[in-house]
């Protein structure tokens, strides 16, 4: 049943109220000569509510206990009522990319009510307005192009969608009006022919994940035991193993087994045998996106960094071994260095890569100052130096602590994470010192030796004891187990100053060792649950902050899980409740306040901002917040568009927090938690503080914690590819010299 109405008002949801989800409930007028002529309710997702439009509703009018007569909407499509003052209205509302107010009104008064006709039809003749060059008429005709595909996009899979309708009116179709827009956003004007061909194409696109596009397919009655839908699972599986695991790859076992459970889930309606699955997997290993090597599946992407780093490095320890470089008589402003950091600054003047690991108060910085100080000018121009780190605040300590100029590695380089650079092209330097390479995961670490030249000094600086990077590989664990890369171990803790304690109980917890030392400086608050810790890390926060100022505090929690009320979304939540005087006057965005003065944390390399830089709220407005991030010129404006680039920061994850220092650090340690703590999570946590460290909780979750192995082994071959690599080169140089 087909119904041509217009807008009169949204039921739900009700003014002001704001909701994730597209499902509105909204009351039209039907249009004059139809079967229908009293006003009804409706109830779909995304639909129209504005004047502007005349309204054709495709679905089925059913009796509602509390709307009366209901129309359940399968799918709709709208035509802008051709009056002047509504082409004019719907033109200035920013529906149509390229046409603000001004642009609309010359538009309108250029061609009146066939305005949009001409827009449709013959867009070329919109040069005929003033101020719409080549670049405008592009964005208005590809958003016109954009809006026609998403409207076949929504028509084409509603209509599976239509029984389940009439029988649950709460049934929804999972292509939404915005996730229609990000389909037709990632795959063009194409993208209803490519859905056809193969709906699986779907989980390229974010939000799409195997499962639901699988529930799709039982929906639309296609064939549940094809080549794609097997590659999509493979597909699938190897993603979610490099996200929640950190692997790089998957053994055969490990692939079929994941790849025969996520086929045969609860609600799939074919269930493949082994014997039938294993030679469709034999299928998809041969496909472009998937590589099998030496009984390993990867990301084909995957195994091109890993072998692209180890090749490179390799290639690295091979030159250096010409050089011939003659060990100082004495190191400059060496008097007060130990045999280590002696032995450190010596390896890092003879060899042109190396490691150099520590724990904090090891000396690692005083020995980064003194290999410079000996460097520069003897082969080393200053101009030609780099001191890069993962995040911006890693960078921002490494320059302080150093007196260089220091930036992230994405920034030094013009990377990003999809994979587009500014150059790509090889740096001219003479030294690349990066420190905190504990975050270096295996894209960006294959990145960063893409882009500088074998004959570059490079020294790699870190704590092997703290946890491995967020993304998948663990480089600086894999460098070190190579055992051909130049690496020396700081041990001995000199830092003697506030918080010493620190260092010494990190040596303890990366010892195994329960038995801390516990002071004014790192106490533990014993809490009996959640709801008390809670309490107790509110109030810490507020004292540390009256004593040293926001930006000196942090707490670091192990989880961000709702349901934890020490997680880091309730404890967000919770502190800013606390600090602000009325968080609910703030910027709103699902649920969520930003206020003037919330500290908040980018999630995602976006916008010339890199993910895990800390910014705060400078200006409120109704549509908008503008934040300062540190290095920045100028604060940067986050619309509802970007808004989801940002979580609010008085809280973070213990994984978050890597590269960064606080003056004061509260941590959270919980049996509650104990599904997380590890041992070298709580030596990350507590190695983020300078001064002091505040642990709440109790001693059997610390204890605990600090005598548990994380189990999870990282699938990598980086190590082996290293050594192996090398050793080529040196057979190779074997059989030249025969």
């Amino acid at each position: 049943m087909q119904l041509a109405c217009e807008y009169l008002q949204t039921l739900w949801p009700k003014s002001g109220m704001e909701v994730e989800t597209e499902f509105r409930i909204v009351r039209y007028q039907p249009l004059p000569g139809g079967e229908y002529s009293y006003e009804f309710t409706a109830k779909g997702e995304g639909l129209p509510e504005s004047n502007y439009f005349e309204i054709v509703l495709d679905g089925d009018m059913v009796s509602d206990a509390q709307y009366g007569d209901t129309f359940l909407v399968r799918s709709f499509q709208t035509r802008v009522k051709r009056t002047k003052e509504n082409v004019l209205g719907y033109l200035s509302s920013g529906a149509v990319k390229g046409v603000g107010p001004a642009v609309a009104k010359k538009i309108v008064e250029h061609f009146g009510v066939e305005a949009l006709e001409i827009l449709e039809n013959d867009p070329k003749r919109l040069r005929e307005v003033s101020g719409i060059g080549e670049k405008v008429l592009e964005a208005i005709t590809s958003s016109f192009e954009e809006n026609r595909e998403v409207n076949a996009l929504l028509l084409y899979i509603g209509q599976y969608y239509a029984n389940a309708l009439n029988s649950d009116p709460n049934a929804k179709c999972p292509v939404t009006l915005n996730k229609a827009r990000k389909i037709v956003a990632h795959f063009g004007d194409r993208a209803l022919e490519i859905i056809r061909s193969d709906i699986y194409h779907l989980c390229e696109v974010d939000g799409f994940g195997f499962l639901t596009v699988d529930n799709m397919t039982q929906r639309m009655q296609k064939p549940m035991n094809t080549l794609p839908r097997v590659k999509a699972a493979a597909l699938y599986i190897l993603k979610q193993a490099r996200q929640q695991y950190g692997h790089l790859y998957l053994t055969p076992e490990e692939f079929l087994q994941e790849l025969k459970k996520n086929l045969n889930h609860k609600k799939a309606t074919y269930r493949f045998s082994e014997q039938e699955l294993r030679p469709l997997a034999n299928e998809v290993l041969c496909t472009e996106q998937i590589a099998y090597h030496n009984k390993s599946i990867y990301l084909l992407k995957d195994y091109q960094n890993e072998k692209s780093f180890a090749d490179k490095m390799a290639i690295r320890l091979y030159q250096d071994r010409f050089n011939r470089r003659i060990p100082p008589a004495s190191i400059k402003n060496g008097e007060t260095l130990s045999e280590e950091q002696k032995q450190a600054t010596i390896m890092a003047l003879l060899h042109n890569t190396c490691v150099i690991t520590g724990g904090p108060g090891t000396g690692k910085t005083t020995t980064v100052r003194t290999i410079l100080e000996n460097l520069v000018g003897k082969g080393v121009r200053r101009d030609a130096i780099l001191l890069c780190a993962p995040t911006g605040r890693a960078a921002k300590r490494l320059s302080e602590a150093t007196g260089y100029p220091a930036c992230t590695i994405h920034r030094a380089f013009g990377i990003w994470e999809d994979g587009s650079d500014d150059t790509g092209s090889v740096k001219a330097l003479d030294l690349v010192i990066v420190d905190e390479v504990s975050m270096l995961d295996m894209w960006l670490g294959a990145q960063l030796l893409s882009r500088i030249s074998p004959e570059t000094r490079l020294i790699l600086v870190g704590d092997a004891a703290q946890l491995p990077s967020v993304g998948p590989g663990n480089v600086l664990a894999e460098i070190i187990r190579s055992g051909v890369v130049p690496v020396v171990h700081l041990k001995t803790v000199f830092r003697q100053v506030s918080g010493s304690s620190i260092a010494v109980n990190a040596q303890l917890i990366d010892s195994r060792e329960t038995e801390l030392v516990f002071d004014d400086n790192f106490a533990m608050i014993p809490a009996k649950d959640q709801q008390e810790a809670m309490y107790l890390l509110c109030a810490l926060y507020k004292r540390a902050v009256e004593s040293a100022g926001p930006e000196n505090v942090q707490i670091l929690t192990p989880v961000r899980k709702e349901g934890h009320q020490c997680g880091v979304n309730n404890l967000n939540t919770s502190i800013q409740s606390m600090v602000q005087d009325a968080p609910g006057l703030g910027y709103h965005h699902y649920g969520r306040y930003y206020c003037v003065g919330d500290p908040v944390i980018q999630n995602k390399n976006a916008g010339g901002v890199y993910n895990g830089e800390i910014g705060v709220v400078t200006e409120v407005e109704p549509d908008k917040i503008h934040i300062r991030f540190a290095g920045y010129e100028k604060d940067l404006v986050y619309d509802d568009e970007k808004i989801g680039l940002l979580d609010l920061a008085y809280a973070l994850t213990v994984h978050k927090s890597q590269g960064s220092e606080y003056s004061i650090v509260i941590v959270p340690v919980l049996k509650e938690h104990t599904f997380m703590l590890t041992r070298n999570l709580i030596y990350t946590a507590i190695t983020r503080g300078k001064s002091k460290v505040f642990l709440v909780g109790n001693r059997w979750a610390l204890e605990r914690a600090i005598k548990k192995e994380d189990t999870s082994k990282w699938h990598t071959h980086l190590a082996l590819r290293i050594q192996s690599s090398y050793n080529r080169l040196l057979e190779a140089e074997k059989n030249v010299a025969a």
